[in-house]
């Protein structure tokens, strides 16, 4: 079968590019055609996919979309693939990876009607979401969170038959391996960490948003005692505002802004705790990962996947939304970090727990999916 993917931008840091290559990798083994379409492309390019770059000229981000998609329909029109799975909203797919929460829903709880009535960006990015949601279109869609599903389901009035539930999706390669103590040994002296410090890490491309900032002040309010040991990692885009905000809060020392990574492995094997006091998280791979390498995580509980925390026992949550409270994740963060016996037995606890799960097997319930139904999803 020949499989076409859509993704405007690919990049190793980004989850949605990681999970099309786990997709297409799957796809590969069957036997099956991958061609990728996108504007850009970085990082490297696996032999099995056809890599077709649309060299997008306009400026606007309104036009940058239309033009992507005027090109994709123009691609599919003459490569006519068996099926199309696209990682960004918009018209001519056959299925829909839905890596986010519904837009239109989001934007009418945070923005008043004023804005979203004259902001131009707003009115193409809800006729784009509308393209793959609304009753009328033939787009089926994979999620990972009844949360999403019912978000456009109120939102869009989408049928329910063409939502498509996915097992958990995290990357496989942070489970523990023989050279963990000797990874974590020398990752921990770039931080300067000894055996009785603690190395607190948060993962966060877009850092405000997954509360970086919360993640600060959570640390600069411990106890001198423990603040004193504590070197906070932090994987992501930073930002100058969250340098000062560290810089104020009197942590900036200890506060290692690492810039986004692709591979997580090694700083995870350097981690004690994960921390992940998110505004919106549709999903958190990072929290499975984390799990995977024995990293106890202490997150909000509106994470897609802070269920699996709670039923690890290895962690914890405090409330998220609206009605998060800076004082509960403070006191939560100090509960977890007063005791280093345990630390450890949260460890186990995680590794014991994640012994089950198959991180990975969300690609091939894709695939299944994609060769059931592709050919014949009505173009």
């Amino acid at each position: 079968m020949r499989i076409s993917m859509a993704i405007f931008r690919a990049s190793p840091e980004y989850v949605m590019t990681n999970c099309l290559l786990h997709i297409a990798e799957a796809a590969h083994r069957r036997g099956h055609e991958i061609t990728v379409y996108t504007h850009e492309w970085n990082g490297a390019e696996p032999g099995y996919i056809r890599v077709v770059r649309f060299p997008i000229t306009a400026k606007p981000y309104q036009k940058r979309t239309a033009e992507f998609f005027s090109r994709l329909a123009d691609a599919v029109k003459g490569d006519q693939p068996d099926v199309v799975l696209g990682f960004n909203r918009g018209p001519g797919l056959d299925f829909y990876f839905s890596g986010g929460n519904c837009f239109v829903y989001t934007e009418k709880q945070t923005r008043s009607g004023m804005y979203r009535f004259f902001n131009r960006e707003y009115a193409v990015r809800a006729a784009l979401e509308q393209e793959v949601f609304s009753p009328e279109s033939q787009t089926r869609i994979f999620y990972f969170s009844e949360e999403q599903k019912e978000q456009f389901i109120r939102t869009f009035n989408t049928p329910a038959n063409r939502f498509c539930l996915l097992p958990p999706a995290a990357n496989q390669d942070c489970r523990r391996t023989a050279d963990y103590e000797n990874i974590r040994l020398n990752k921990r002296r770039i931080f300067s960490a000894g055996s009785n410090d603690i190395v607190l890490i948060q993962v966060a491309i877009n850092m405000l948003r997954k509360g970086v900032d919360r993640t600060i002040l959570a640390v600069a309010a411990l106890p001198e005692e423990i603040r004193s040991r504590i070197r906070l990692c932090l994987i992501g885009r930073e930002t100058e505002k969250l340098r000062q905000l560290a810089e104020a809060a009197g942590i900036a020392k200890q506060t290692y802004f690492e810039g986004p990574q692709y591979d997580l492995r090694d700083y995870l094997y350097t981690a004690d705790m994960m921390i992940h006091p998110a505004r919106v998280e549709v999903t958190g791979p990072m929290l499975l990962e984390a799990l995977d390498a024995g990293v106890p995580v202490l997150c909000t509980d509106n994470c897609g996947y802070a269920e699996y925390v709670m039923n690890s026992h290895a962690g914890g949550t405090v409330t998220g939304g609206h009605a998060f409270d800076q004082m509960e994740l403070n006191a939560a963060l100090l509960s977890f970090l007063c005791d280093p016996a345990q630390l450890r037995i949260l460890s186990r606890d995680a590794l014991d727990y994640m012994r089950h799960y198959d991180t990975f097997s969300y690609a091939e319930t894709v695939v299944n999916t994609l060769e059931q139904k592709g050919s014949h999803a009505p173009r």
